[in-house]
Protein backbone atom coordinates (compact mmCIF):
# COMPACT_ATOMS: atom_id res chain seq x y z
CA UNK A 1 0.00 0.00 0.00
CA UNK A 2 2.90 2.28 0.77
CA UNK A 3 4.44 1.74 -2.61
CA UNK A 4 1.29 2.62 -4.73
CA UNK A 5 0.85 5.40 -1.71
CA UNK A 6 4.54 7.00 -3.07
CA UNK A 7 4.20 6.72 -6.88
CA UNK A 8 1.10 8.45 -6.95
CA UNK A 9 2.81 11.13 -5.20
CA UNK A 10 6.06 11.46 -6.91
CA UNK A 11 7.04 11.60 -10.43
CA UNK A 12 10.72 12.87 -10.28
CA UNK A 13 10.89 13.46 -13.60
CA UNK A 14 8.32 15.74 -13.59
CA UNK A 15 9.11 17.11 -10.49
CA UNK A 16 4.74 16.13 -9.62
CA UNK A 17 2.97 15.68 -5.78
CA UNK A 18 4.86 16.77 -2.78
CA UNK A 19 8.46 15.72 -3.94
CA UNK A 20 8.21 17.71 -6.70
CA UNK A 21 7.17 20.90 -3.87
CA UNK A 22 9.91 19.76 -1.63
CA UNK A 23 13.03 19.93 -4.30
CA UNK A 24 11.68 23.17 -5.92
CA UNK A 25 11.38 24.69 -1.89
CA UNK A 26 14.86 22.98 -0.70
CA UNK A 27 16.45 25.00 -3.88
CA UNK A 28 14.42 27.77 -2.98
CA UNK A 29 15.51 27.96 0.47
CA UNK A 30 19.61 27.11 -0.22
CA UNK A 31 19.32 30.08 -2.57
CA UNK A 32 18.14 32.17 0.30
CA UNK A 33 20.25 30.74 2.76
CA UNK A 34 23.21 31.59 -0.17
CA UNK A 35 24.12 28.19 0.13
CA UNK A 36 23.87 28.02 -3.37
CA UNK A 37 24.63 31.11 -5.41
CA UNK A 38 21.56 30.59 -8.46
CA UNK A 39 22.77 33.56 -10.42
CA UNK A 40 25.22 31.87 -12.30
CA UNK A 41 22.41 28.99 -12.82
CA UNK A 42 21.74 25.19 -11.40
CA UNK A 43 23.93 24.03 -14.02
CA UNK A 44 21.42 21.52 -15.33
CA UNK A 45 21.53 22.36 -18.77
CA UNK A 46 20.79 18.72 -19.66
CA UNK A 47 17.55 18.43 -21.92
CA UNK A 48 17.72 20.04 -25.24
CA UNK A 49 19.99 21.66 -27.84
CA UNK A 50 18.93 24.68 -29.93
CA UNK A 51 20.98 26.69 -32.44
CA UNK A 52 20.85 30.15 -32.23
CA UNK A 53 23.02 33.57 -33.22
CA UNK A 54 25.73 31.28 -34.08
CA UNK A 55 25.41 29.56 -30.80
CA UNK A 56 24.74 26.30 -29.77
CA UNK A 57 21.94 26.60 -26.61
CA UNK A 58 22.10 23.73 -23.80
CA UNK A 59 18.58 24.05 -21.96
CA UNK A 60 16.49 22.80 -19.13
CA UNK A 61 13.59 24.56 -18.04
CA UNK A 62 14.69 24.96 -14.74
CA UNK A 63 17.67 27.32 -15.45
CA UNK A 64 18.84 29.82 -17.83
CA UNK A 65 20.91 28.89 -21.45
CA UNK A 66 24.20 28.22 -21.13
CA UNK A 67 26.08 28.61 -24.77
CA UNK A 68 28.07 26.19 -26.33
CA UNK A 69 30.94 27.07 -29.20
CA UNK A 70 31.64 24.59 -31.73
CA UNK A 71 35.57 24.50 -32.29
CA UNK A 72 36.78 24.45 -36.03
CA UNK A 73 38.08 20.62 -35.41
CA UNK A 74 34.48 19.84 -34.19
CA UNK A 75 35.17 20.46 -30.44
CA UNK A 76 32.89 22.09 -27.98
CA UNK A 77 34.18 25.03 -25.63
CA UNK A 78 31.43 25.65 -22.99
CA UNK A 79 31.40 29.38 -22.93
CA UNK A 80 29.01 29.31 -19.84
CA UNK A 81 25.37 30.50 -18.71
CA UNK A 82 23.59 32.83 -21.20
CA UNK A 83 21.67 35.58 -19.70
CA UNK A 84 21.46 38.40 -22.30
CA UNK A 85 23.43 41.10 -20.76
CA UNK A 86 21.70 40.47 -17.32
CA UNK A 87 17.90 41.03 -19.37
CA UNK A 88 17.16 37.34 -18.74
CA UNK A 89 15.72 37.41 -14.70
CA UNK A 90 14.05 33.87 -15.12
CA UNK A 91 15.00 30.40 -16.29
CA UNK A 92 13.99 29.21 -19.72
CA UNK A 93 11.75 26.62 -21.74
CA UNK A 94 13.64 23.71 -22.47
CA UNK A 95 12.58 23.76 -26.34
CA UNK A 96 12.43 27.44 -27.18
CA UNK A 97 10.98 27.98 -31.06
CA UNK A 98 13.19 29.00 -33.94
CA UNK A 99 11.04 31.05 -36.63
CA UNK A 100 12.81 29.65 -39.74
CA UNK A 101 11.66 32.47 -41.72
CA UNK A 102 12.76 35.45 -39.65
CA UNK A 103 15.33 33.53 -37.30
CA UNK A 104 13.23 35.14 -34.40
CA UNK A 105 13.78 32.44 -31.18
CA UNK A 106 10.49 32.04 -28.72
CA UNK A 107 10.62 31.04 -25.32
CA UNK A 108 9.26 30.94 -22.41
CA UNK A 109 9.87 31.72 -18.32
CA UNK A 110 8.27 30.37 -15.71
CA UNK A 111 8.38 31.83 -11.99
CA UNK A 112 7.09 30.98 -8.37
CA UNK A 113 5.93 34.08 -8.14
CA UNK A 114 2.96 35.90 -10.25
CA UNK A 115 2.38 36.64 -13.28
CA UNK A 116 4.32 32.86 -13.19
CA UNK A 117 4.90 33.28 -16.71
CA UNK A 118 7.01 35.46 -18.94
CA UNK A 119 6.54 35.37 -22.98
CA UNK A 120 10.18 36.46 -24.83
CA UNK A 121 10.93 37.29 -28.17
CA UNK A 122 15.06 37.08 -29.12
CA UNK A 123 15.82 38.64 -32.52
CA UNK A 124 17.87 36.22 -34.84
CA UNK A 125 20.71 38.90 -33.63
CA UNK A 126 20.46 37.78 -30.55
CA UNK A 127 18.67 40.98 -28.71
CA UNK A 128 16.26 39.42 -26.30
CA UNK A 129 12.93 41.89 -26.03
CA UNK A 130 11.19 43.00 -23.10
CA UNK A 131 9.21 39.97 -21.36
CA UNK A 132 5.41 39.65 -21.67
CA UNK A 133 3.74 38.61 -19.01
CA UNK A 134 1.29 35.99 -18.88
CA UNK A 135 -0.87 36.07 -15.66
CA UNK A 136 -2.34 32.58 -14.58
CA UNK A 137 -3.71 31.30 -11.47
CA UNK A 138 -1.09 28.97 -10.02
CA UNK A 139 2.93 28.39 -10.55
CA UNK A 140 3.49 25.67 -13.21
CA UNK A 141 6.41 23.92 -14.75
CA UNK A 142 6.07 25.07 -18.78
CA UNK A 143 8.24 22.37 -20.35
CA UNK A 144 7.09 23.12 -23.77
CA UNK A 145 4.51 25.09 -26.07
CA UNK A 146 3.96 25.65 -30.28
CA UNK A 147 4.03 28.66 -32.71
CA UNK A 148 2.35 29.01 -35.17
CA UNK A 149 2.59 32.02 -37.95
CA UNK A 150 -0.65 34.21 -35.57
CA UNK A 151 -0.65 32.34 -32.47
CA UNK A 152 1.43 30.97 -30.01
CA UNK A 153 -0.29 27.91 -27.62
CA UNK A 154 1.17 26.74 -24.44
CA UNK A 155 -0.10 24.78 -21.89
CA UNK A 156 1.21 23.53 -18.38
CA UNK A 157 2.59 19.89 -17.98
CA UNK A 158 2.13 20.44 -14.16
CA UNK A 159 1.18 22.46 -11.73
CA UNK A 160 3.81 23.05 -9.03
Amino acid sequence: MLGFLMSSLICIGDLKGLFGLLMVNMQMLRAKLKIFDVSYGHGTANTALVYHHQKLLALSEGDKPYAIKILEDGDLQTLGMLDYDKRLGHNFTAHPKVDPFTGEMFTLGYSHTAPYVAYRVISKDGFMQDPVPITISDPVLMHDFAIRELFNIYGPSSVL
